[in-house]
């Protein structure tokens, strides 16, 4: 599975992958294009033209993205990596860590409040 990371696709794509569902992307333009071809490469979703989209064209792909163990396989393994709690409390982490850093570089503990003010 590529390195690059599921968090940098669109917040609809996002849930999805947090799901672990399988995505079928029809993209028409902008950064369309790229998004499809990394959940292409993340294993997770399968692309069609807007010209070929039709009831039983989609549903071809569909089944395909279904029943095919690879890519539950893919998308289990994308939607381990959206743990939420560990996301969380290690950005928590990293912002007390820098507080209680920049803290400790810029105030003198010995200079009380009441000093400052006065």
């Amino acid at each position: 599975m590529p390195a690059r990371s599921p968090h940098l696709i669109d917040a609809g794509r996002q849930s999805s992958l947090k799901a672990g569902v399988p995505q079928l992307v029809a993209p028409c333009c902008y950064d369309q294009f790229d998004n499809a071809a990394h959940l292409r490469r993340f294993g997770v979703s399968r692309t069609v033209a807007r010209d070929r989209y039709t009831p039983a064209h989609v549903a071809t792909i569909l089944r395909g993205l279904l029943d095919v163990a690879h890519v539950r396989r893919c998308c289990a393994e994308i939607a381990a990596r959206f743990d939420a709690g560990t996301a969380l409390s290690s950005a928590a982490d990293a912002l007390e860590q820098y507080w209680k850093e920049r803290d400790s570089s810029q105030c003198d503990p010995e200079v009380s409040t009441h000093t400052i003010l006065q």
